[in-house]
């Protein structure tokens, strides 16, 4: 029964592990998108720009932010719209 119980919530850690690696690579994937879609727009970014975008862990802001780049008429409208 010990076994079992031990057996069970290492599967259980092992299952949130996963998932939460998933969301944590989803999340860097979306702000690696910001970076390049403002690099192929701009050419080279601030670094507090970059080290903005790579801290946060906010997908659903990545995604509104993924849309700026691709949107925003200058780099300095982009860094508008992070504040």
């Amino acid at each position: 029964m010990v076994t079992s119980l031990a057996q069970e919530l290492l599967l259980e850690g092992r299952t949130e592990g996963k998932a939460e690696g998933r969301v944590e690579g989803r999340v860097e994937g979306r702000a690696e998108a910001v970076i390049r879609i403002l690099r192929a727009r701009f050419a080279s970014l601030p670094v507090g720009v970059r080290n903005r975008v790579r801290g946060c862990g906010d997908p659903v802001l990545l995604d509104s932010w993924i849309d700026l780049a691709a949107t925003c008429q200058s780099l300095a409208e982009f860094k508008r719209g992070l504040k």
